[in-house]
């Protein structure tokens, strides 16, 4: 029998589509979703976290304790998944199965996903306005938003969604205006 390695991509690809193929047939997608945003977050907030619990120099009792912890509250259905995975040692993949099932959960439940980029943290309000102005704009009928900060637009926003850039930064108006002045 041949042994073949398979690289985070591919693992991303086989075990993001089948939980979310399981989860889509259970109609349990909604609580897996919550689950993976919980994940999420908290392997964006330990980034070493999937290494770490496929990691051959600890033990297996200690990766079991902190997966033990990881995997508490979630869903039946999760916790089954998460096992499957951590036992085949392949938590390094995580962060990316996450994400490949998030593209999934997205494109089915028509949300698409994109980024605001500002000078400044925007409010609550200035956010929620962005996300409704392009939601129309796209015709779809949900955007989520990632906020990032970038000072050096100096002011107003980018925003980044469907594969689409709208520029309404002061940086971008200042340069379109300067080119304006040499052709003057």
């Amino acid at each position: 029998m041949s042994s073949v390695k398979l690289n985070k991509n591919s693992i991303a690809l086989r075990y993001g589509k089948a939980i979310f193929e399981l989860a889509e047939e259970d109609e349990l997608l909604n609580e897996v979703q919550e689950d993976f945003l919980a994940l999420k977050q908290i392997f964006e907030e330990n980034e070493t976290l999937g290494e770490a619990l496929s990691d051959i120099r600890l033990t297996y009792k200690q990766k079991q304790t902190i997966f033990q912890e990881l995997k508490k509250d979630a869903h039946p259905l999760t916790q089954n998944f998460l096992s499957v995975v951590f036992e085949s040692n392949l938590m390094f993949a995580m962060p990316l199965i996450l994400e490949n099932f998030f593209t999934r959960y997205n494109k089915e439940k028509g949300i698409v996903t994109g980024v605001v980029t500002s000078a400044v943290p925007l409010s609550a309000a200035q956010k929620a306005q962005i996300t409704v102005g392009l939601a129309k704009r796209l015709k779809i009928g949900r955007v989520t938003l990632t906020e990032k900060i970038d000072e050096t637009i100096v002011g107003g926003v980018i925003v980044e969604a469907n594969g689409q850039i709208i520029d309404g930064s002061i940086r971008t108006q200042l340069m379109k205006l300067k080119n304006l002045l040499k052709q003057v």
